[in-house]
């Protein structure tokens, strides 16, 4: 059962999501899913290629953005990069949601927006 945490009307964050977890965000009405870790952190942890089969089947779009804490400035500029073409709502998670967090933070106080 996923446990989102809203940051925005359009962005949330979770910790790990499991292929089987990509179902219920779609029922919760999530759009997107952002995959923010990198394969192989943890052992036993989804690769990226299984989450998006499992997307796939359940019908929700996903993307990969690897991120490191705090991301780097390519890091920061691909999300916004994409923040600005996903469908939203966004569901963003990693293995606690602080990185997924540290994006959606640092590029609302680079907006004014914090």
């Amino acid at each position: 059962m996923i446990k989102p945490i809203r940051l925005s009307p359009s962005y949330a964050i979770s910790s790990q999501l499991l292929p089987s977890d990509l179902a219920d965000a779609k029922s919760a009405g999530f759009r997107t899913v952002l995959d923010v870790r990198y394969d192989d952190e943890d052992p036993g942890q989804p690769a990226f290629e299984e989450m998006a089969r499992a997307a796939d089947l359940a019908g929700i779009a996903i993307v990969h953005l690897p991120s490191a804490s705090p991301p780097n400035d390519g890091q920061l500029r691909e999300f916004v990069r994409l923040s600005l073409k996903l469908r939203k709502p966004v569901l963003a998670y990693c293995r606690s949601g602080d990185r997924a967090r540290q994006l959606w933070k640092l590029t609302e106080l680079r907006r004014g927006n914090l």
